[in-house]
């Protein structure tokens, strides 16, 4: 068993002990979480072997290793890192009871399918800085698109009170710990906004390293026309937000629109290729 999956390994433990930590109280009718320090100490220590696994699994001495699990992996842990450094200047604990078991789920993948594919022109700096922005930009949306799932269930609860009076179960206890949906929909859009920020320069360098590297600026496969179509959809939904004032329902489903492109510019067609056709040449 290689290293980077041992650390995968342990950082999916990790996780999944905090996940527990969160998700127990409520499961016994209890809101009480752990102090805020030690909170935030312990998913840090999370990150870091999170990110140790991936170190030792991207950084190989032939260049850059990535795969469909791993670019996941990445997306995901860059959104801890968002939500650690976020969760300083807003208080968002709550966020973690989702954020928390996708980010386990994440490092089991990377740990199960740690094949993939060296990276071409690894050496080239501007395609390593446009790997760093575009990974940065997917983390971004990723916690955005975990956001914008936590408020549909929200939402959903607050148009249905009865329904969730009946419940009681952990689920409606766990929305009930959440801040305020108004609260909720300020942070979506101001992750949005930085998301699209960061995605706007991803789409920017790479066609800066497409001209150096083939002399085309925007080749047409699947990775530049989903990463486009996540653009757009990002840019009119604040294009709406700012003309038309759109929110709620309508705002949360131009997100996971968004999202949804981003996954398959990358993670999805690199699954296809890597698990089912097989096609990873680093295992």
């Amino acid at each position: 068993m290689s290293a980077s999956i041992v650390f995968h390994l342990l950082a999916a433990l990790a996780y999944s002990v905090l996940a527990v930590a969160r998700w127990q109280p409520l499961a016994r009718g209890r809101c009480g979480q752990p102090s805020q320090a030690i909170g935030r100490l312990c998913v840090l220590g999370a990150i870091v072997l999170h990110g140790m696994g991936l170190a030792l699994a991207t950084i190989v001495p032939q260049g850059l290793h990535l795969g469909w699990a791993l670019a996941l992996s990445t997306a995901v842990w860059l959104g801890m890192i968002v939500f650690w450094i976020e969760n300083f200047l807003l208080r968002i604990d709550s966020i973690l009871l989702l954020l928390l078991p996708a980010a386990a789920l994440a490092c089991l993948l990377a740990a199960a399918f740690p094949q993939g594919h060296l990276v071409p022109h690894a050496n080239n700096e501007w395609l390593r800085t446009h790997l760093l922005i575009a990974m940065t930009a997917y983390g971004l949306i990723t916690v955005a698109a975990l956001h914008a799932m936590l408020m549909t269930a929200l939402d959903r609860q607050l148009h249905r009170p009865i329904e969730a009076a009946e419940r009681r179960d952990i689920l409606t206890r766990a929305l009930e710990s959440m801040p305020p949906l108004l609260v909720l929909e300020q942070l979506l859009f101001r992750l949005i906004w930085i998301g699209f920020a960061v995605l706007t320069l991803t789409v920017i360098t790479g066609i800066e390293v497409s001209l150096r590297l083939d002399g085309r600026a925007l080749p047409m496969d699947h990775k530049t026309v989903f990463t486009l179509l996540s653009w757009l959809t990002f840019g009119v939904l604040l294009a709406g937000r700012h003309l038309k004032g759109w929110r709620g329902r309508t705002a949360l489903r131009w997100t996971l629109a968004g999202f949804a492109f981003l996954l398959l510019s990358y993670t999805g067609s690199r699954f296809v290729l890597d698990v089912i056709l097989q096609r990873g040449t680093l295992g």
